[in-house]
């Protein structure tokens, strides 16, 4: 739904959905995908963008996980006292000489749909130099495993420990998952520290992957769906990161649906402070974020849920994912979100910020 300036390290000014008539309704839908600048200061830059009647889903799955702990506890976290260990639900047909981790996630696309697109992201921690770190296993509804090399790759080098660094990647992937379709999608072989560096340090080792897919389908309102992706940056107390919205068109009168949704890496359900923030003229009730999954305090919590219910067609199924977001919140201007941040009739802007007062995290994407 935006789209990138791409000329200073601390804002990226976008493009909203143009909101639809539909039978009399409103109907607005913002699909974003964004990664903010940080030290490698990589541009962001409009992958897809779509004008149908359509919608988004995002699936995915962690790949690592508490050694030994109680994964239903939300409030544990990564990092030095946690002992991490590969998840590896589905093995069969793993190559041998890869990291032996997976997980699997299905993706439920209405009967006819078309898929418009369809992005596969990874992250993790390893040594900055390990070629390794671009490949990642996926495996479609209809086919075995395969390599898949990303495209996009980018290293934190100023985060984690030196021969430990954090990773984010990507691939499109559209012709996969447009001739799969609906169904259990795997991913594994993820090249990420499991142990060493003091348990990962204050920073945790972690790991996991996502499927943001944009798709096309008679039944849905009529909606511009657009996707971003780049490098991202690192959010903690003292680098909050903002995000200008421009160019925003909403209806004049009446009531309309939007959503927003993000993949954060490394996010902490036991560490408060984290917000996402939706303000500026173009928003009533400005302020935090939040939902029945993602508390206003606590958003990025190791969590995967779409519009406050937990998103629960995976395996391992857990309640805490350890440092892996993915996640579709509602900022409808609708009477059921009265005292919620949402958009506002006629507005032409709005501001996203990221922020902790404790957590430290990576945005990696917005849809």
């Amino acid at each position: 739904m935006s789209q990138l300036s791409g000329q200073t390290h601390l804002q990226v000014a976008t493009r909203i959905t143009r909101a639809i008539a539909q039978r009399g309704r409103w109907l607005m839908v913002a699909c974003l995908l964004m990664l903010m600048h940080g030290v490698a200061y990589a541009q962001l830059s409009e992958r897809h963008s779509f004008n149908v009647r359509g919608d988004v889903e995002m699936v995915g799955n962690a790949l690592l996980t508490c050694a030994s702990c109680d994964q239903s506890n939300s409030g544990l976290n990564n990092g030095t006292a946690m002992t991490m260990r590969f998840v590896n639900v589905s093995a069969s047909g793993l190559p041998s000489n890869v990291p032996q981790n997976s997980s699997v996630a299905a993706l439920a696309l209405p009967t006819g749909a078309r898929v418009r697109s369809a992005g596969l992201y990874w992250g993790g921690r390893s040594g900055e130099t390990n070629q390794a770190r671009r490949s990642l296993q996926f495996r479609t509804p209809t086919g075995g495993y395969q390599a898949i090399t990303a495209s996009d790759f980018n290293t934190f080098t100023n985060q984690g420990d030196a021969g430990s660094r954090p990773y984010t990647a990507y691939r499109d992937v559209t012709a996969l998952v447009a001739a799969a379709g609906s169904g259990t999608y795997a991913a594994g072989g993820l090249t990420s520290d499991v142990s060493g560096n003091n348990n990962g340090g204050g920073l945790g080792n972690y790991g996991g992957w996502a499927l943001i897919v944009l798709y096309e389908h008679e039944s849905k309102p009529y909606r511009r769906l657009m996707v971003f992706d780049g490098n991202a940056g690192y959010v903690n107390g003292a680098n909050p990161q903002s995000v200008t919205v421009s160019n925003l068109l909403t209806p004049a009168a009446g009531e309309f649906t939007a959503y927003m949704g993000a993949l954060v890496w490394e996010g902490d359900g036991g560490l408060t402070g984290d917000q996402f923030l939706l303000t500026g003229a173009g928003v009533r009730n400005p302020g935090a974020l939040s939902d029945a999954q993602s508390p206003a305090n606590n958003f990025w919590n190791s969590g995967i849920s779409r519009l406050g219910q937990r998103f629960t067609a995976k395996n391992p199924d857990y309640v805490n994912q350890f440092a892996v977001d993915l996640k579709l919140v509602d900022i409808s201007n609708v009477a059921a979100n009265a005292s919620r941040p949402r958009l506002n009739n006629g507005a032409t802007g709005a501001t996203l910020q990221f922020t902790s007062s404790q957590d430290a995290y990576f945005p990696h994407a917005l849809v």
